[in-house]
């Protein structure tokens, strides 16, 4: 494969990733952290289900890593990703309701469902 092909292809790679450079970007993640505490701390959420942050956590904590920590920014970006997946793994498999009522509360939309 040419430089072409490489260039293009890490344009495309680059597309999936979002933006931290962006402001908007950490504030949707604080809100989805937020959303996550309470559905997290809600006693009508199914307790199985409150194992998917408990997971996220122990993986993050783990010295376990799919790229290992001590390179520079990329072996903590793996670490990152998959919080922010869990998170929003754990608000999308929430009831719907519940989510619903606590993302209205925080005020932002309610994408997570679609």
């Amino acid at each position: 494969m040419g430089r072409f092909g490489y260039i293009s292809g890490m344009n495309l790679l680059l597309t999936f990733l979002p933006n931290v450079f962006n402001p908007r970007w950490w504030q949707r993640s604080k809100l989805e952290f937020q959303l996550a505490w309470k559905l997290l701390r809600d006693p009508e959420v199914p307790r199985l289900l409150k194992l998917i942050p408990l997971v996220v956590l122990l993986y993050v904590l783990s010295p376990f890593d799919i790229i290992p920590g001590f390179l520079p920014v990329v072996g903590q970006l793996d670490d990152i990703g998959i919080m922010l997946l869990g998170l929003k793994l754990f608000a999308r498999l929430a009831p719907e309701p519940i989510a619903q009522k606590y993302a209205e509360s925080l005020k932002i939309d309610y994408m997570l469902k679609k």
